[in-house]
């Protein structure tokens, strides 16, 4: 899909050395990212820098990992940074799949710029009432940057971009409600439901 694609003027994103060489100039790469929250969850962690060369474009990767969710599901993104040099980071999902990440499809984001190496937990965001399908997320991270004023397009000097599937799924549930009636007068009145299905519900008696 013709997505803008980020591009970084000093690439790869570790050198002199391999990945978290302490010894690095550079150093600047989501080394995890995963999700919590979903039916199935991203787990791409310690990964390092990555250089897929797509038409000239550099640090970035376009990872086969897939979140499978539904709608109304909150998901909480769990990012780490390179153990020299601290990164802010931000996620988009193409949510109108018109291949344009905007403004208002970023999701979640580090507020400040979490210290290189350290676990920052982004969310919890909402997953949208959307159509059924597969929609195009991005990860980004740049240094020394807030992930709040991170743009999911612009060329920045050292940093690494994701981009990951979120699958959109219908849950399908099944409900049976019972009661231990007849009942005397004192007794207590049980109330039961039994489900079926790929969410947990939440249930009001009446």
């Amino acid at each position: 899909a013709p997505y803008c694609m980020p591009l970084y003027s000093q690439i790869p994103c570790n050198q002199p050395g391999v990945s978290n060489n302490p010894g690095n100039f550079i150093n600047d790469f989501i080394h995890s990212y995963n999700t919590v929250g979903g039916i199935v969850n991203i787990v791409d962690n310690n990964t390092g820098c990555n250089a897929q060369n797509l038409g000239g474009t550099k640090n970035y990767y376009y990872r086969t990992h897939i979140l499978q969710v539904c709608p109304g599901t909150a998901i909480t993104s769990n990012f780490q940074s390179g153990n020299v040099f601290a990164q802010g980071c931000a996620v988009w999902v193409d949510w109108n799949l018109d291949n344009v990440f905007q403004p208002a499809e970023l999701v979640t984001a580090t507020p400040g710029v979490p210290p290189a190496a350290t676990w920052a937990a982004m969310g919890p965001w909402i997953v949208p009432i959307v159509p059924p399908g597969i929609y195009r997320m991005r990860v980004i991270c740049v240094y020394a940057t807030a992930g709040t004023f991170i743009n999911p397009c612009i060329n920045y000097t050292y940093g690494e971009t994701h981009d990951y599937r979120v699958q959109i799924i219908v849950s399908s549930m099944t409900v049976t409600a019972s009661n231990n009636s007849p009942l005397c007068a004192g007794q207590t009145l049980n109330l039961n439901a039994f489900y079926t299905g790929t969410t947990v519900p939440t249930f009001t008696w009446t």
